[in-house]
């Protein structure tokens, strides 16, 4: 797990309100800081691209075996 990723887990263990889902954030490497509710977000689409370069690993591979 990235130094980021243990950060934002500790950050979501103290989320108490629905309001510290909008004022709470972490920095994220590369979109700057986000809040709790921009990172939950945009993980569908980290989770997304993530079985696309699985998709496309396993295409390279069974061209190339």
């Amino acid at each position: 797990m990235s130094i980021q990723g243990a950060i934002f887990l500790r950050v979501i263990e103290r989320v108490s309100t629905e309001e510290d889902y909008t004022h709470k954030s972490v920095r994220h490497p590369k979109f700057g800081r986000l809040s709790i509710k921009q990172w939950i977000e945009l993980l569908p689409y980290h989770e997304t691209r993530h079985i696309e370069q699985i998709q496309e690993l396993k295409a390279h591979l069974s061209i190339n075996v």
